[in-house]
Formats: C-alpha cells, structure tokens, sequence
C-alpha cells in the first residue's frame, strides 16, 4: 500500500474529516488532499505532524511492522529524529552567540565613541595645552589600544558563554 494510501485508510479508519486533518496541518483542504491523492514528497516533520494528528506512531503510520527491516528502519527513524532535535538546538545556541557578541561588539563601539567624544572635549575646553601636544598619531595608537583592549574583554566575554 502507498503511504498516501495509507494516510487516507488510517484517517478514514479514524473518522477524521479531510478539513480536520488540513487544519491539524496548518494547510489548506486542497494541498492536504494532494497528500492523499498524490503521494507529494513529504518531510519527515510532515510525517511526524500528520502520525500525530492521526493519533498514531511515526512506524504505525509507515507500515514498518510488515517489513522485514521493521526494527532497523525505527531505529533510523528514532536516530533522525534526535539529529533533527540536536541540529535545532545547535541553530538556537549558535544564533544565541552570534546575538551575545553583536551586543559585545556594540559596546566596544559605544567605548570608542566614548573616547572619542571625552578626547573632543578635552581637545577643545579643559586641558587644550596637553592635548594639542598630542600627534593625531598619537591619538589614533591610544584609539587602537583602547580597541584593541575593548575588543580583548568582549571575546574573553563572549568565549565564556
């Protein structure tokens, strides 16, 4: 028996509607019922969603009790569903981190500015004579060491996390 096949005698078994089946889905009647009539290519997410709207195991749903191989493709099956699982955790960690040091970045940049605007005001109103003194060089090796250092404690920070 084809797996559309077998989608549709188990809903009907079960009398589900097709519209209550295409709303446990998130889809229309329409695109649901090409499940069943044509047998579309399914992901193994849609698989699980629509076992779980049946009410019935990812094998049960798949017929491997007739199968020969049954207990290695549940096996394979379990085994892709905890890769899929880890692989959805490392996304979130690795979005969590790329978040995290965005936001240590943007205080480096907040710190630089800082100096930028305290060096500016000096420059121009309480200690003129030292900081005329200063070359733009200077400014810009003190600049670049602030950064530098800055830049130091965010990737200790965001290593740490």
């Amino acid at each position: 028996m084809e797996l559309s096949d077998r989608i549709k005698a188990i809903r009907e078994e079960k009398r589900i509607k097709l519209s209550e089946m295409a709303t446990a889905l998130g889809v229309d009647v329409s695109n649901y019922a090409k499940i069943e009539k044509k047998g579309k290519k399914l992901t193994l997410e849609r698989l699980e969603e629509i076992a779980e709207a049946l009410n019935v195991t990812l094998p049960e749903l798949l017929d491997l009790s007739t199968n020969d191989d049954a207990k290695e493709q549940v096996l394979l099956i379990d085994r892709i569903e905890v890769l899929t699982k880890e692989n959805e955790i490392l996304r979130i960690d690795l979005k969590r981190e790329k978040t995290e040091k965005d936001m240590y970045m943007n205080i480096v940049q907040s710190g630089l500015d800082l100096i930028n605007t305290v060096f500016n005001r000096e420059k121009k109103k309480e200690a003129p004579e030292v900081v005329d003194k200063l070359s733009e060089e200077d400014v810009e090796k003190i600049k670049e060491s602030i950064s530098n250092e800055l830049n130091k404690i965010a990737m200790k920070k965001t290593d740490s996390l």
